[in-house]
């Protein structure tokens, strides 16, 4: 008997379903949480049939941002030995300058910000304990469309990237994206000589001189439409 993936939203939360043969061989499925993969739940008798080979179905998750309709589906990428999640048209935006230092150490030029999986553990604790981001730091995502974002740079010509690390947090509340799956890709912490280091909705910043003025590139580079995926890899060091 194959095994069918089902992946779907429960409480607004997804949950990965594993449908096939249980131990004691009756038909069930087995519910994970698709970025950690912890067993979260387990059902019996299931009347949805098991295909002959392994095939993912899509779950289309409407939010509150107007036009904004993310699609997210896993597969299992057998060479890799892991489930490969690909996020599908989502809001991606760009922030600069800020703190030398984020949730998961320096932040730097290839990382990007997410919101966190728990929005009253950041507000109503120490951010630094409790609060973690949706994905987990570490997680690299690989773009998929567009294929790669240009960064301009303050030392040289401008850098093109086709992956980020998860390496901070960002709208810890929501109040500006609400999509879950909402990446603030990092855009450096140039300044030209006599700019000024203040960039909008960060604090505590530090600077760099240099050619140009990632706060600049950060505005300009605006509100976009993004896709892309990651595996359930262990984060990177």
């Amino acid at each position: 008997m194959g095994i069918h993936y089902r992946l779907y939203y429960h409480g607004g939360q997804p949950v990965l379903s594993v449908l096939g043969e249980l131990e004691d061989g009756a038909l069930g499925a087995l519910m994970f949480d698709p970025i950690t993969m912890d067993l979260v739940g387990q059902t019996r008798n299931e009347s949805s049939p098991c295909d002959q080979t392994a095939r993912t179905s899509v779950q289309s998750a409407t939010t509150s941002d107007p036009g904004q309709t993310s699609v997210s589906s896993v597969t299992f990428d057998a060479a890799k030995g892991s489930f490969r999640h690909d996020i599908t048209n989502v809001n991606s935006t760009a922030y600069a300058m800020g703190a030398l230092t984020g949730g998961y150490g320096t932040i730097a030029v290839g990382d990007v910000a997410m919101h966190p999986r728990d929005v009253d553990a950041c507000l109503d604790n120490d951010v630094d304990t409790y609060c973690v981001p949706f994905l987990p730091f570490g997680t690299r995502i690989y773009l998929t469309n567009p294929a790669k974002i240009e960064i301009p740079q303050g030392d040289g010509p401008s850098e093109y990237y086709t992956s980020f690390v998860v390496g901070d947090l960002g709208d810890l509340d929501y109040t500006y994206q609400s999509s879950a799956w909402w990446i603030d890709v990092y855009f450096g912490r140039w300044r030209r000589q006599g700019e000024s280091c203040y960039c909008w909705g960060v604090d505590s910043s530090v600077c760099t001189y240099g050619a140009t003025n990632s706060c600049e590139n950060a505005q300009e580079s605006g509100v976009r439409k993004v896709s892309y995926y990651y595996y359930d890899d262990i984060p990177e060091d």
